[in-house]
């Protein structure tokens, strides 16, 4: 104990609360400001369609891109939703 008579443990509880109870707000206005910030819509490609003949053709080409229709993704895509889809010709 000091000589003054006062003992430090309540104040530092007391400083301790304080700031806490600080951090605890600052914390909470950062989470309020993320939550409600507006969503922005991100980019998406158009949705599959059904090819118009039974066949894609995807023999490679000489740009050598695979076409979005010959992607693993949209042949099962087209497997399941197209009822004349023979497959890839490769």
């Amino acid at each position: 104990m000091p000589a003054s008579g006062i003992s430090l443990r309540p104040v530092i509880i007391v400083l301790l609360l304080i700031a806490t109870i600080l951090v605890g707000v600052g914390s909470y206005a950062a989470y309020q400001e993320f939550r409600t910030a507006p969503i922005s819509p991100t980019p998406t490609e158009k949705p599959f369609t059904c090819p118009k003949t039974p066949w894609v053709d995807c023999m490679p080409g000489p740009d050598r891109q695979l076409k979005r229709e010959c992607t693993q993704e949209y042949l099962t895509w087209a497997k399941a939703n197209c009822p004349n889809f023979e497959g890839a010709a490769l």
